[in-house]
């Protein structure tokens, strides 16, 4: 069965609104006899009689609803108007896309196109209801899709010839009215999705899709064309702006401008929130813009800036004032600043001149590896340990001691997260925890020690954590027998004393279970609260080698 007939006779047929027996008052009433006029026979039972009478489903009435009668005794045969009492306890719904009727013919028009639709909606309610075949309920519903998308097709194409150049078509009967039409078909197809998608396979669009689809790409070219319009609005306005505080004004008053004007539209919108009627869309995107133009500004000066101030210098101080740099705004994550510049390409811009460097440093001349890689991880973590208030991830605190150690003139390189190798247990580490390596720039690049680092906050005889990471370095990683590996534990404990006395207790106890004494090593320049240093000297295949321990202060407190 076809339901959209009525539909197709408005863009193929006798129901065209632009026909010429439509313009005069005699058609116009004809139109509306031939809906809602009926001659029936008024029996005993007349409440049935007139309930029966009316297609309930084509006037959008439901089970439930109240109705008003009025007679009409002047006219002949009596004319009998039934209407809906609207219940109090529900809201009209207006639809927001169609705008009201020009006409006396576009109101009428615009009654039958929302009746059929109820009425269809109706037919394929009752059509699931009743269907005891599936594949007869899906040959159904695909055909009338497909029916519906051709009488789109056609009431778009009817809407283009009857369109004339600027008019408005909500000013024009014939083009408000196949306009309506469309947006009833696609209307349909939506809810024929939606009642049918749970029990047949059928593809379900969104309404832009299917506008695309059938009016030649009229959604997208609709967003196309507003957002060129309001790139045009936002250049003019920041155009505006930029007069309001001097076009030749400095780089630093054009930073102090933005700030304002984003901080002030910001506020706005958190006093907006909390109002009755809420946030604007367009509060919102005006924050963007300066956003956006503050990162702009922020960007250019920045850059410019670090070129003058690393044009001169060496290639170990400009990739440490880099590493500095980035440092400091992810410090200030949650500033304006740094959020601005989040929107531009500063930060990668940052970082691909940083990975350039490594990238030299590393194949340069200037690897000699240095030979006391102890002495240069002490003071490289008292460094860390200054910048603990910096709360940076453990993955971060890595990258940046691996950072620090390639300034050192070491040829590092970072394991794969994702290289893990070991049983099930030993995999389940946390993806912060990164393994270095230094490698020997003068032998092949082989992979001379190895750095495991990891948090601790207690160290009792249950603990896990300590022992898979020195069994993983030793057994795992450490293939050839380094002459010394390291293991560094970032200590956020608040009793920093009692955990090393803890950790000694257990590396002797259950790591090694009495074979390696435990030995710890003092530095008279190094404040026992930041640093702790020790070693086991362990033997094997005949080969002396030393694991120390690293134990750095990161308690903020």
């Amino acid at each position: 069965m076809n339901e959209f007939k009525l539909y197709e006779r408005i863009t193929n047929g006798d129901l065209r609104p632009h026909l010429e027996r439509f313009d005069s008052q005699e058609g116009l009433n004809e139109l509306k006899d031939n809906f809602y006029t009926k001659e029936i026979l008024i029996g005993s039972d007349f409440f049935n009689t007139i309930d029966q009478a009316f297609d309930k489903d084509f006037h959008g009435f439901n089970d439930g609803d109240r109705f008003e009668l009025e007679i009409d005794d002047e006219t002949e045969p009596k004319r009998i108007s039934i209407r809906k009492i609207p219940n109090p306890n529900e809201d009209e719904l207006i639809n927001l896309d169609i705008p009201p009727p020009p006409d006396e013919k576009s109101d009428i028009f615009l009654r039958i196109i929302e009746d059929e639709y109820n009425r269809i909606t109706a037919s394929f309610k009752m059509k699931i209801e009743k269907s005891t075949n599936i594949d007869e309920l899906k040959l159904y519903t695909l055909k009338n899709i497909q029916f519906a998308k051709n009488t789109a097709r056609e009431a778009y194409l009817l809407g283009k010839k009857l369109k004339k150049e600027k008019e408005d078509i909500f000013d024009n009967p014939n083009t408000y009215i196949v306009y309506v039409l469309k947006k009833h078909l696609i209307y349909s197809l939506l809810k024929i999705q939606e009642l049918c998608s749970p029990i047949i396979d059928l593809k379900v669009q969104k309404e832009n899709e299917l506008e695309d689809e059938l009016f030649e790409y009229e959604h997208s070219l609709m967003m196309s064309r507003i957002r060129v319009m309001s790139e045009d609005f936002n250049k003019m306005h920041i155009s505006r702006l930029y007069k309001q505080i001097g076009e030749n004004s400095a780089k630093r008053e054009q930073i102090a401008f933005f700030t304002n004007k984003l901080k002030n539209q910001t506020e706005k919108i958190k006093i907006d929130s909390r109002s009755k009627y809420g946030v604007t869309r367009h509060d919102i995107e005006l924050e963007k813009l300066y956003e956006n133009e503050l990162g702009n500004i922020l960007s250019d000066y920045y850059l410019e800036k670090l070129e003058i101030e690393t044009n001169e210098i060496g290639i170990i101080e400009k990739y440490e004032k880099l590493i500095k740099t980035l440092t400091e705004f992810n410090i200030k994550s949650e500033s304006i600043e740094t959020k601005a510049l989040r929107r531009t390409e500063f930060f990668n811009k940052i970082q691909l001149e940083i990975n350039l460097l490594k990238e030299i440093i590393n194949i340069s001349g200037l690897l000699p590896l240095t030979q006391n890689i102890l002495k240069d991880l002490i003071s490289l973590l008292l460094v860390l340990q200054s910048r603990k208030h910096l709360k940076l991830e453990e993955d971060e605190w890595n990258d940046y001691l691996s950072d620090l150690l390639r300034v050192k003139q070491y040829y590092v390189a970072d394991q794969s997260r994702s290289g893990r190798s070991g049983s099930n247990v030993t995999r389940k580490y946390r993806s912060g925890e990164l393994d270095i390596s230094i490698r020997d720039s003068e032998n092949n690049g082989i992979i001379k020690t190895i750095i495991e680092t990891f948090k601790l906050d207690s160290c009792g005889p249950k603990n896990k954590i300590v022992k898979e990471h020195i069994i993983k370095l030793l057994e795992r990683y450490d293939t050839a027998g380094n002459e010394e590996n390291y293991i560094i534990i970032f200590s956020t404990t608040d009793s920093f004393n009692s955990l090393w006395s803890k950790y000694i207790d257990y590396i002797e106890k259950i790591v090694f279970e009495g074979n390696s004494k435990f030995q710890e090593i003092e530095y008279k320049e190094i404040s026992k609260s930041d640093l702790k240093i020790g070693y086991n000297q362990i033997i094997r295949n005949e080969k002396d080698m030393r694991l120390y321990h690293l134990f750095v202060n990161m308690n903020i407190n």
